[in-house]
């Protein structure tokens, strides 16, 4: 089913597609690149480290850079041909089962891990990263570690509306905000005002004990869509700044 078999272990690519991939020649410019990495992105979700494997190959096709195929680029050819017809495979959704989802926000993009406690133990149930916007770039870490939060619900609304479930976070000063009677700034307090139709609870863990920290930093180029996205939530806390700004009142209305 679009590529996929699914079994009783859960999802992976197909077998007939593997059994293609394995006599997979090298590419020879940079449009075959392209069209490589566009393959590749379908099983992105089967193989860890798919940014850092795919790196040598993605700056091939940088706008004005010289075609080179030296050793780096052919190291990431073979680990990524060796990844995408490896039988990796993600668990499925069980409604009922202990869920958390982990999140973290770097310099340039946010990463999120959906896991479940099955009976081998915590298994990854979805992965995903993007990048930030241009606009997003400027928020402040606070801002940028509510953003990963607030997106991360967002990605995985269909598993996680209507069911208890953690978040992890490694950055301990937003854990407060998340209190009854905090006094958030007004960008965060809106997220905030999204995530309530949610049942978790937020916890802090040590940074390097974050699994999305690594997804942030190595995060899948941001969309149109993550554009549009930002620029609505800039608008909309402009509107809101505007409408509760207070009016300064003249000595006649005084009178």
């Amino acid at each position: 089913y679009f590529g996929n078999t699914f079994s009783k272990d859960g999802m992976h690519p197909s077998k007939s597609r593997i059994e293609a991939l394995e006599g997979m020649q090298r590419p020879n410019n940079a449009t075959e690149v392209r069209s490589l990495l566009g393959m590749a992105q379908f099983s992105a979700q089967f193989i860890p480290r798919f940014a850092d494997i795919t790196t040598p190959l993605r700056k091939l096709t940088h706008q004005n850079t010289k075609w080179k195929w030296g050793d780096a680029e052919e190291k990431a050819f073979q680990s990524l041909r060796t990844a995408l017809s490896s039988d990796a495979v993600l668990g499925y959704y069980e409604t009922g089962q202990e869920t958390k989802l982990t999140v973290d926000a770097g310099p340039h993009g946010l990463g999120l891990i959906l896991l479940q406690k099955k009976p081998e133990g915590w298994r990854p149930v979805a992965c995903c990263s993007r990048s930030l916007t241009d606009t997003e770039t400027r928020y402040s870490q606070l801002e940028r570690e509510c953003l990963a939060i607030r997106w991360a619900c967002e990605k995985c609304y269909v598993y996680l509306i209507g069911a208890k479930f953690t978040i992890e976070t490694d950055h301990l000063p937003l854990v407060p905000m998340f209190k009854p009677h905090s006094n958030p700034p007004m960008r965060i307090e809106r997220w905030l005002m999204y995530l309530q139709q949610f049942d978790f609870t937020l916890h802090y863990i040590p940074g390097p004990k974050n699994p999305a920290d690594y997804l942030s930093r190595h995060s899948l180029p941001v969309t149109y869509k993550d554009v549009q996205a930002s620029n609505d939530r800039d608008r909309a806390v402009k509107r809101l700044v505007a409408e509760h700004k207070p009016r300064a009142m003249t000595v006649e209305e005084i009178e």
